[in-house]
């Protein structure tokens, strides 16, 4: 009878226990769930946020690759229709760049007449907010402009020797190198000044 009575009591006492916690306890969440919350949450940070460097990275890379192709274009376009030379405008300020060919105009022989290219090489591209110009170099002269950079593609099969720099908010540099004679465009991962 005793066991019982002790039983009862205990009882008792749970249920006034817990009716005094819930009258002056608003509901909520514990500290140890809070804690699990807390500790899953850094988890999906410290896997996901290595992934988003590599995301900008991602995007130099291929900007840079984006940017070697319309370079190439360019040169072929020049080399390969004589009657023709083309340019590459860089907008270090706006980060875009875009091609012009252009062409001896029809009724004046010595004037030449430029127009952007129409193809989907020719399209006029800016880079995303976390990417930018760094710098151009020309001729081994590093170029300082406020009006969009001209580099030009010659009939003969000849371009501007350039090395243009893309870097991200991190400053991670690619060097786009171009070489004159064979218009090939050689990318480095790395911040490379013409010698």
């Amino acid at each position: 009878m005793f066991a019982s009575l002790q039983f009862v009591m205990s009882q008792n006492l749970r249920c006034y226990i817990k009716r005094l916690f819930c009258q002056y306890l608003p509901p909520g969440f514990t500290l140890i769930e809070l804690s699990v919350v807390i500790i899953i949450i850094g988890v999906i940070l410290a896997l996901t946020l290595p992934e988003l460097r590599d995301l900008t990275e991602i995007q130099l890379r291929s900007h840079s690759r984006r940017l070697a192709g319309t370079i190439r274009y360019l040169f072929n376009q020049s080399a390969f229709k004589g009657n023709a030379y083309c340019i590459l405008r860089i907008d270090q300020d706006k980060g875009e760049y875009w091609p012009e060919i252009c062409r001896q105009d029809k009724e004046s022989a010595e004037q030449w007449v430029c127009q952007s290219d129409t193809s989907i090489l020719g399209q006029r591209v800016r880079l995303p907010e976390n990417l930018s110009f760094a710098d151009i170099y020309i001729n081994g002269q590093k170029v300082i402009s406020d009006e969009p950079v001209p580099i030009f593609f010659l009939p003969q099969g000849y371009v501007d020797p350039a090395f243009i720099h893309l870097q991200d908010n991190r400053e991670r540099t690619y060097t786009l190198r171009i070489f004159p004679f064979s218009g090939r465009v050689r990318i480095y991962d790395e911040y490379v000044l013409p010698h």
